[in-house]
């Protein structure tokens, strides 16, 4: 869940009304977290937390395309107009490709899918080429997004990228899986097994946003 600690309310300023959204959304009461995260918005437009909330309750009652549209302004929010910090981009597009792929717009779920992506291999490139040494967070989320990108381009017809995709991921499940082998030899001193983990959006039609601390 998005952390209540990141708002500081003051009165009835947009903070409250995403304190009161993540309060709702707590107690599944998702109507009233929609209606909370909607008067933060119409006091501030820009405030990060209130539409990001919105886009992650609009998806849960099953409005994807109103969540996808909430997450379209907020990439071009980050993106376009750089208001907020760039620790916040992927996991904007990834619920924004996430609300386009359940909307059946394949293409624009590929292409937000296609950015997060090459944003995370510019960190990846920051830190020397290495994506072992990666945050474990912008790991789980670079394998994410290559699956989301594979899933996008299958349902849109493009099986050869798909799966170049798909290939992408599993190779960088297999890069740490190795390395916990490594690190498992290194602290017990023994020799140790591990058989291949096998997880694939193509196994989980259910695909749900992150509704998490942004603070990355």
């Amino acid at each position: 869940m998005l952390k209540k600690e990141e708002a500081a309310p003051s009165g009835k300023n947009p903070d409250y009304f995403f304190s009161r959204g993540v309060d709702y959304i707590s107690s599944g009461a998702i109507e009233e977290a929609i209606r909370s995260f909607a008067k933060g918005i119409h006091d501030k437009s820009t405030h990060f937390l209130c539409r990001f909330g919105l886009g992650f309750a609009l998806f849960k009652v099953g409005n994807f395309t109103a969540a996808a549209r909430e997450y379209e302004v907020l990439a071009h929010q980050c993106l376009g107009l750089g208001l907020h910090s760039k620790a916040k981009f992927p996991q904007v597009l990834y619920n924004k490709s996430v609300s386009e792929l359940q909307c059946g717009h394949f293409q624009k779920a590929r292409r937000s899918a296609e950015i997060c992506v090459s944003i995370l291999k510019e960190k990846e490139s920051l830190n020397g080429g290495s994506f072992i040494t990666l945050p474990k967070r912008d790991q789980e989320m670079f394998i994410n997004m290559l699956q989301l990108q594979g899933l996008a381009s299958f349902r849109g017809g493009d099986l050869k990228a798909g799966g170049l995709c798909f290939e992408a991921a599993d190779f960088r499940l297999a890069m740490l899986e190795q390395n916990e082998i490594e690190v498992a030899h290194k602290r017990e001193g023994l020799k140790a097994s591990k058989s291949a983990k096998s997880f694939s959006l193509m196994d989980n039609m259910d695909i749900q946003p992150c509704m998490e601390n942004t603070n990355l």
